[in-house]
Formats: structure tokens, C-alpha cells, sequence
């Protein structure tokens, strides 16, 4: 049991990375076409935090 965990773990790793970036990448592209759009400044707020949240995780905010 502990061999099969062990040996499946960083695929699972790999790909709950790949969707929690997925999920920032879908709501930044949200933002940028309602911002482009004119679009409430409320929901485009709401939309950026994922982003910004990543920025300040990587140390650049």
C-alpha cells in the first residue's frame, strides 16, 4: 500500500498544482475581458484577488 502511494503522490502533486494554476490563469483571463469590456469594477476586483494572491506568494507584490 505504501509503495503504490509513494509512487502515484507526485502525479497527484503535479496535477493539483496544474489545476490550482489553471483556476488563477481562468480568472485572470475573466478580469482582463471584463476590464477590456468596461465591465463592473466590483466583479473585476473580485476576480483579482487569485492573482494577486499569487504575486505576493511569489514576492512580487
Amino acid at each position: 500500500m505504501n509503495m503504490i502511494f509513494d509512487a502515484i503522490m507526485p502525479y497527484v502533486l503535479v496535477l493539483g498544482l496544474l489545476g490550482l494554476f489553471s483556476c488563477f490563469w481562468m480568472a485572470e483571463q475573466t478580469r482582463r475581458s471584463l476590464a477590456a469590456k468596461g465591465g463592473e469594477d466590483g466583479v473585476i476586483n473580485a476576480l483579482s484577488w487569485p492573482w494577486r494572491l499569487m504575486l505576493r506568494v511569489a514576492g512580487r507584490a
